[in-house]
């Protein structure tokens, strides 16, 4: 079962509080990136990738083993939808204009860490109407995009998956956020996968 955007929320807040100890978020921390490697399965959708998605063999702990570099990519990647998903939450809550174009560094009722995607980027914001667009630039881009170049429309936006980090072929990542779906969501039950992380063998020193 999947986990909806609020319950991802709760989620990430209890495993932050969770591993507030230093000693013993070092000692966790490949089980937190796991985690979030995981559930960016979920969540991201990458591009040019079409087949089905099927857990890896073994489970996502082993997995982690082989590919640690990976999973750590993987994890920025969730982080990134983590932090356009409640940044865009918050400016559907509280900004009463609904047709502009800004980047997340002109907002000043947002705390300076939640303007950020995970590589230091300042997302760049477009509003139509109910509907926010969060752009972050990637991994590999310099510096945040000009924000002034985005143009769309509502009804393009109104095509586009809601609520997923949608991977676009120059490797930016693009999320769409709906103020009417986000009013009447409800966080679904923790998803299996989670669970088998746990349940699976536990990591080799």
């Amino acid at each position: 079962l999947l986990l909806g955007t609020a319950g991802w929320v709760l989620l990430i807040r209890g495993l932050d509080r969770l591993f507030s100890s230093p000693n013993l978020e070092a000692s966790l921390e490949p089980l937190k990136i796991t985690i979030k490697k995981a559930a960016s399965d979920f969540v991201v959708v990458r591009h040019g990738k079409t087949a089905p998605f099927l857990p890896p063999a073994g489970g996502y702990l082993i997995a982690y083993e082989n590919d640690p570099e990976g999973f750590r990519a993987d994890a920025k990647v969730f982080d990134t939808w983590f932090n356009a998903t409640r940044l865009a939450a918050q400016v559907l809550d509280r900004d009463t204009d609904r047709n502009w174009v800004r980047s997340s560094s002109e907002i000043d009722y947002l705390k300076p860490e939640d303007r950020l995607d995970a590589w230091g980027h300042a997302f760049c914001l477009l509003r139509r109407e109910n509907t926010l667009l969060v752009i972050s630039a990637g991994s590999a881009a310099p510096s945040t995009p000009l924000c002034r170049d985005i143009h769309m429309e509502a009804r393009e936006l109104a095509q586009l998956p809601h609520g997923k980090l949608l991977e676009s072929p120059s490797r930016t990542f693009v999320l769409v956020l709906d103020k009417n779906r986000l009013q009447t969501s409800k966080p679904a039950p923790l998803p299996t996968f989670v669970l088998l992380c746990f349940c699976r063998p536990h990591l080799r020193n």
